[in-house]
């Protein structure tokens, strides 16, 4: 049997001076939680703790549920009622076998006070005022569509609002004067500063990789490598054109003695190479612009008119495809004094990059080409492309790039880093001087074999089915010994 204790509880401003206690004898949980049950719905405030528990008598507490003297009623202008009910601890209850005391708080609101009697059986129970009001109901998609059209509607006072753009102001604004604008971009010759700041180059922290083969080629590729090298070598076949690229043409002197073994590149190659980067990446899509080497040549030399007007002819024609103004890359591929290094023209982070695999920055090659380079373009953009342009912020730049083993692998470096350079990569992490040979070979299989070379390969597919390739292996080895 337990014995709890209710003790009325007075909210601040209450009327009532003093509280009551009322005793409640009960002989089974079921009643207890029927009389719990009850006085929760007549709204009375009531604790129940542990403290003064009492033993009544046992005919009384089947008479009675509360004492005789228990009369709790409060003034009749008293609406709202806090009911706080606190099961206390009892070793005979399972209703709480934590041990510790469980607080219920509720409010509610009621016509009439209710007095301590009327929680009887038979008394009726007022719910004059429901806990939960539906007031609208809406369907999902209905409010998914009025939502959306909020935020429309909000983003367009927000721009409609917006005052124009001021281009002389600065591209950093404080957080709180930020106004929302839409730019119109419209079209210009002359080159726009960038939004962000120029990117750097990056720079390799440990130019000592492993050198690894990380260009394969297969059994086939070598085959037909060994063929390139036997027609090139061959007065017969030597003269005849292996590569065609609209009219960019190429003969089997070119494309075998310059990627063989120790093979030193040419300019047809180069320009049979540019042409392909040209289709495989458009100006209009990569935004890069691949000159033939003896564009690059003759801005290095440059001294007369005839010159002036080769280049002139050839930034008006690129300019056809994608104005070069517009673009952020210009790759000039030169040959001098028999040594090939790559120029590269950097205009969206407006720099010039030189990629030399032999001459160093502060070697005398590099001091006088690098002089020479700079100034002759800056002349002929001026004069040509952007009277206005101004180069004086440009910098000039030397990516650290892998070092070559022999004289004559130059062009080879040069072809590799026009295809894969950007100022984000670092060639060391792409290849090094071991992946030379096998570089060769696949330059020579993909030139030929490309979707858009329209020379007749059967020439190359008969010595293959012949076998004659065999006759050239000892020759091609013989060769790579000798270089290296």
């Amino acid at each position: 049997m337990e014995c709890l204790r209710l003790t009325s509880v007075s909210s601040p401003g209450d009327a009532c001076s003093r509280l009551q206690a009322v005793a409640v004898s009960l002989r089974t949980a079921a009643n207890s939680d029927e009389l719990l049950t009850r006085l929760l719905h007549h709204g009375r405030n009531l604790v129940l703790d542990n403290t003064d528990i009492q033993q009544p008598d046992a005919a009384a507490a089947e008479a009675h549920f509360f004492l005789p003297n228990a009369n709790l009623k409060e003034p009749a202008e008293k609406m709202n009622h806090n009911v706080i009910v606190t099961l206390d601890h009892s070793q005979q209850s399972n209703a709480n076998p934590s041990g510790k005391k469980c607080v219920i708080i509720t409010c509610r609101r009621f016509t009439s006070p209710v007095s301590a009697a009327d929680t009887t059986a038979e008394a009726p129970l007022s719910n004059d005022s429901p806990d939960v009001q539906i007031s609208d109901e809406r369907k999902f998609d209905v409010s998914c569509r009025q939502l959306c059209k909020n935020v429309d509607d909000a983003s367009n006072s927000i721009i409609s609002s917006a005052k124009p753009h001021d281009n002389r102001s600065s591209d950093y604004t404080p957080a709180s004067k930020v106004q929302y604008v839409i730019k119109v971009s419209t079209s210009s010759s002359r080159r726009k500063k960038t939004p962000h700041d120029p990117r750097r180059v990056l720079l390799s922290s440990s130019p000592s990789v492993p050198e690894t083969n990380r260009f394969p080629v297969s059994a086939l590729e070598r085959r037909y490598y060994a063929v390139f090298c036997r027609l090139a070598r061959s007065e017969r076949y030597q003269c005849m054109t292996a590569i065609i690229y609209r009219k960019v043409r190429c003969s089997y002197l070119s494309l075998g003695q310059s990627l063989m073994p120790g093979g030193h590149v040419n300019n047809f190659l180069i320009s049979v190479f540019c042409r392909k980067l040209f289709d495989d990446c458009h100006p209009s899509v990569s935004k890069k612009h691949y000159f033939f080497s003896y564009i690059g040549e003759n801005i290095l030399k440059y001294n007369n008119k005839d010159q002036f007007k080769l280049i002139e002819n050839t930034f008006e024609g690129a300019s056809l495809v994608k104005k070069i103004d517009a673009c952020e890359l210009l790759f000039f591929p030169i040959c001098h004094c028999k040594h090939w290094f790559l120029f590269v023209v950097d205009l969206q982070n407006r720099q010039f990059v030189f990629m030399d695999s032999l001459f160093h920055k502060k070697s005398r090659y590099q001091v006088v080409v690098s002089e020479m380079l700079v100034g002759n373009f800056q002349h002929l953009w001026n004069e040509i492309v952007d009277p206005e342009y101004i180069f004086d912020n440009f910098r000039i730049v030397y990516p650290d790039m892998p070092r070559q083993g022999n004289g004559n692998d130059c062009g080879v470096f040069v072809m590799k880093c026009m295809e894969i350079w950007t100022p984000r990569v670092v060639l060391h992490d792409y290849f090094s001087r071991v992946n030379i040979p096998n570089i060769r070979i696949q330059y020579a299989n993909q030139l030929f074999f490309s979707s858009k070379n329209t020379a007749d390969k059967s020439l190359v597919t008969h010595f293959l089915r012949e076998g004659k390739f065999h006759r050239v292996r000892k020759s091609v080895t013989s060769e790579s010994n000798v270089s290296r």
